[in-house]
């Protein structure tokens, strides 16, 4: 139990780590992104997105190194629940926007995918802070690690290929017919 707590718990800190370093380095990308979403006033949305970014990349480090595990883990599921809260309003809205998580490096549309995803992600946050696990080292820590980056790759790999099979479906279907006919 402790070494899958131990794996959550990186699982986050990387997924934080992915998603906050899109984020700095595409500023633009990522304000114009969070103004999509319609939720905040005109003049919250540039300070939200310079501090937004930084607080990711806050608890992704002190996920992945440890430090404080409870309030951390607790304050990623709170962002967590934020981000499924502001997906879920949008889709409730009728609107379909980009996610703004990667930034505007690997545009994903908002899904209820992504609010069950927080959500499942979030309440793995909440277990991580309810029973931290303990700080490892040696070769446990490495393979947990490993395995969580692992994991991380096969979820952004997967995602990625059903954001791709979107926006090829309809240009497949379309060279499908032209070779057909």
């Amino acid at each position: 139990m402790e070494l899958s707590l131990l794996g959550i718990r990186f699982f986050l800190g990387l997924l934080f780590l992915t998603t906050s370093l899109p984020k700095l380095a595409a500023p633009d990308d990522f304000r114009r992104a969070l103004r999509n979403y319609q939720l905040l006033p005109f003049r919250l949305v540039r300070p939200v997105a310079k501090w937004l970014p930084r607080f990711e990349l806050a608890l992704a480090l002190a996920l992945l190194i440890g430090v404080v595990t409870p309030i951390t883990a607790s304050f990623a599921a709170a962002a967590l629940l934020v981000f499924s809260a502001a997906v879920a309003i949008n889709l409730a809205s009728g609107r379909t926007i980009e996610c703004g998580c990667f930034s505007g490096s690997s545009p994903r549309q908002i899904t209820w995918q992504f609010v069950m995803g927080d959500i499942g992600l979030a309440v793995a946050a909440i277990a991580i802070a309810v029973r931290p696990p303990p700080l490892w080292t040696g070769s446990a820590t490495i393979a947990v690690l490993l395995a969580a980056l692992g994991a991380l790759l096969v979820e952004q790999l997967v995602m990625e290929g059903a954001r791709l099979y979107r926006v090829l479906g309809p240009a497949r279907a379309g060279f499908s017919e032209e070779a057909a006919g």
